[in-house]
């Protein structure tokens, strides 16, 4: 749940993408933790309460930047017309590894946190819109006779969002400089081979 307040003006909405901006820029210089509330207001040009107005916290501008993000992958889910419903996972899994890598891991680590520290109450990580689409790819796959369906799509789409999650902490912990796509898209590859019928 984003606890934000929606501007109702041509004015405010600009004031609050300005905010957006400015945060990801700074969180992409000092990361995360790093960044203040002050260093946010001092480079918006706005002051506190301003930003007050808009957003509870570092943590509501987080939310909200993932929630821009999920927007991004659907919409490139979306915009993929493949035959083949395992290419489809593999393309816009791939789109979404390349969105972490952009993030970088303390933003990703960050994410998780965020979950664990609030136990779900701000959002849960299943409800992720990526844990959706590798679901419906699932779907499709047995639908075509790529994938089997002697299994149920979700017991199939666990075990894909399991590897994921195994593989982001793997990555995040490691001093590896590694991206995360190179990490994650072997397991994945070698769980859907497992469930993947013959040509």
């Amino acid at each position: 749940m984003i606890r934000i307040k929606n501007p109702k003006t041509v004015k405010g909405m600009k004031a609050k993408e300005k905010i957006l901006d400015v945060v990801l820029e700074l969180f992409e210089e000092n990361g995360y933790e790093k960044t203040t509330i002050n260093d946010i207001c001092e480079r918006a040009d706005i002051s506190n309460g301003a930003f007050y107005h808009y957003f509870k916290s570092k943590q509501d501008i987080l939310i909200e930047v993932l929630a821009d993000e999920t927007k991004d992958l659907l919409e490139h889910y979306n915009s993929l017309a493949l035959e083949s419903a395992v290419e489809k996972l593999y393309r816009f899994l791939g789109f979404q590894f390349k969105y972490f890598d952009r993030k970088g891991k303390e933003f990703v680590s960050r994410v998780f946190m965020i979950e664990l520290e609030t136990k779900g109450g701000f959002f849960h990580l299943n409800d992720f819109i990526m844990t959706k689409l590798i679901r419906q790819c699932i779907e499709e796959g047995q639908t075509r006779g790529e994938i089997t369906d002697a299994y149920d799509s979700e017991f199939i789409a666990n075990m894909l969002t399991s590897s994921i999650l195994h593989s982001s902490f793997n990555w995040m912990s490691s001093h590896d400089q590694g991206d995360f796509k190179s990490c994650a898209m072997p397991n994945i590859e070698k769980i859907v081979s497992v469930f993947r019928k013959p040509n």
